[in-house]
């Protein structure tokens, strides 16, 4: 859905010909928004890139801006919900050279950081007050080590000795 100058999702799934309507707005389920909206924002930086498809890239800044509201304000983090929004926005900025996000994406990585163990690379499933940490899930590990690499090979910023730490742990 579009609302003003940002635009998500209102649900994780839609059934078989099922489109958003605005009544499924429903602020308090966001991680299914920050989820979908990564995935989509991936494909969509991807597209814009290779097709220069307009539309592609105002829908994904309007996402970009979503998100970025959204992770600014995150208690809880699931991690692989936030790695994939980094993702989608680095794949965006990778295409359109928005350096205001792609900074934003190494501020929210380094925020990441901070609740996993960058030593080892490993980064709990979900931290927060109802977090468990005994656990990690590969696409938590996997979503990191993409990220870093994407934010170095953009030279926001060189992560490349601690992401070559997690590859080896």
């Amino acid at each position: 859905l579009e609302v003003e100058d940002y635009a998500y999702h209102p649900k994780w799934y839609f059934a078989l010909g099922e489109k958003a309507t605005a009544d499924m707005i429903d602020e308090k389920r966001y991680v299914a928004h920050l989820h979908g909206a990564g995935w989509v924002l991936d494909g969509l930086g991807k597209f814009y890139q290779a097709a220069g498809y307009e539309p592609a890239r105002e829908l994904g800044e309007k996402l970009t801006r979503y998100l970025v509201k959204r992770l600014s304000n995150v208690d809880n983090v699931h991690w692989h919900t936030n790695t994939q929004s980094l993702l989608g926005i680095l794949e965006l900025c990778m295409a359109t050279g928005d350096q205001e996000a792609a900074a934003f994406a190494e501020e929210h990585f380094e925020f990441l950081k901070s609740w996993g163990n960058v030593t080892l690379g490993f980064f709990p499933e979900q931290v927060g007050p109802i977090s468990d940490y005994r656990h990690a899930e590969t696409c938590a590990v996997a979503g990191m080590i993409v990220v870093g690499l994407k934010l170095s090979e953009m030279g926001v910023a060189d992560h490349w000795d601690e992401v070559d730490r997690w590859v080896r742990n």
